[in-house]
């Protein structure tokens, strides 16, 4: 499988999005215009390099809500989508609008849910070509969160990670760890044990450009990245990746990374 998905999910921000859950130093710095411009050269993007986009309306209620991954996990081949229990509950309700997105365009899709107490946030998921599923626990993740998705992927081996460190990035997997295809996972060892990832392939991601971990591996050895990190950058194309470059700044004010930003179809 050359990528893990073909089509995604994107949702722009919103006017309330200066309001966002945020512990960003940057936070109070938000340029909106900005953002929704940043926002559109990024679907442009993933459209450019074959990926069918679906934009849906923006949540002014949800001031996160453009961080559409969390909220759902959709397992295409499956005809499968799980709807998330955010851990921040100022965020619960958003995945309410991806469940009526589906029910209304692809009915054919069953929707799931995570159920209370679990809590589950598509931040702490890093999916696999290979039959393999990490995820971690975190304060937006818990362990009942996790039991429920395994109960709905029972063939698939769900395999916890844990965080180590006190970045205020680690309330979520995807800032140290990403798959890249190819039996490959780009790491930072600083906060996650390349042990636990035996058979993989690992690449180390400098834990000063942590930033650049949640990338996008766009298929055909393409890897879509943060424009701001040379030595991530060298690492890449030393491995043999292309990579394109975008600049996130205002998504980053916000606690967000590139990852966030988009709901795939993943071909599980």
């Amino acid at each position: 499988m050359d990528r893990l998905f073909d089509m995604a999910i994107v949702r722009p921000p919103g006017k309330s999005y200066v309001n966002c859950v945020s512990g960003n130093p940057q936070r109070d710095k938000i340029d909106l215009n900005l953002a929704l411009r940043q926002h559109r050269e990024y679907k442009k993007i993933l459209q450019n390099y074959g990926i069918r986009v679906i934009e849906l309306e923006t949540l002014e209620e949800y001031p996160d809500s453009c961080f559409v991954h969390d909220a759902a996990l959709v397992a295409y081949e499956r005809k499968m989508v799980l709807l998330h229990r955010f851990g921040v509950e100022s965020r619960r309700g958003e995945e309410r609008s991806i469940g009526e997105f589906f029910r209304k365009n692809m009915p054919e899709m069953k929707i799931e849910k995570i159920k209370a107490p679990g809590i589950l946030e598509g931040g702490n998921i890093v999916i696999t070509d290979r039959n393999v599923i990490f995820v971690s626990e975190t304060p937006r993740t818990n362990s009942e969160g996790i039991h429920q998705l395994s109960r709905l992927l029972p063939d698939i081996e769900i395999k916890h990670i844990p965080l180590s460190g006190d970045n205020p990035l680690l309330f979520h997997l995807q800032a140290v760890c990403q798959y890249l295809g190819n039996e490959t996972v780009a790491l930072t060892s600083k906060h996650v044990n390349p042990k636990f990832f035996r058979g993989f392939n690992i690449i180390d991601i400098p834990p000063e450009e942590i930033y650049a971990n949640n990338m996008i591996h766009l298929g055909r050895n393409r890897i879509l990245i943060p424009h701001g990190y040379p030595r991530t950058v060298k690492i890449l194309e030393r491995e043999g990746y292309e990579t394109i470059k975008i600049d996130i700044s205002e998504f980053w004010k916000g606690d967000g990374g590139l990852t966030c930003l988009f709901l795939p179809f993943f071909k599980i």
